[in-house]
């Protein structure tokens, strides 16, 4: 039976057997250098790169709700998941739980083909601005009531 498991280390170094899809949600606005977005950066610099192409030649796609899969290296994924309006301010967060529930659904189709787990920071609840137990929620409903193991990592 598909879960949600927390487990204590790295999002950028997922556990287990198989393809593996690290999501993160990033901003509508091309910023990549903050949060987790930097510890992808420092593991993996195409993993930015391919996020700044993405802005900066495919405007069309480059919206809410829309996701990207890159392939990093033997059996692993980053998704950029764009569900952040902007940056935070206080008192305003940023995430969009509706472009982050399309962009779930997103990853669910494409972890389906792979035969994917999902590996995450607690996406959404650090600089996006987000409640965790909306998110929690929104990851149960889309994807492990779907029958997707989902690890969400918190750093020691």
């Amino acid at each position: 039976m598909a879960q949600i498991r927390y487990i204590v280390g790295d999002a950028t170094a997922p556990i287990g057997d198989g393809n593996k899809l690290i999501i993160h949600i990033c901003n509508n606005r091309g910023g990549f250098g903050k949060g987790f977005a930097l510890a992808l950066a420092e593991k993996w610099p195409e993993a930015k790169h391919s996020y700044k192409a993405w802005h900066n030649f495919d405007r069309g796609n480059f919206q809410l709700g829309e996701a990207r899969y890159h392939f990093m290296e033997r059996y692993i994924w980053v998704v950029h998941m764009i569900a952040q309006e902007g940056y935070s301010s206080p008192g305003k967060p940023a995430i969009r739980y509706d472009a982050l529930r399309k962009c779930l659904r997103r990853v669910a189709g494409f972890a389906s083909v792979l035969g994917a787990s999902i590996h995450c920071p607690r996406i959404g609840a650090g600089l996006a601005g987000g409640d965790w137990v909306v998110i929690e929620k929104m990851i149960q409903e889309e994807l492990v009531d779907k029958g997707f193991d989902v690890f969400v990592y918190d750093l020691e």
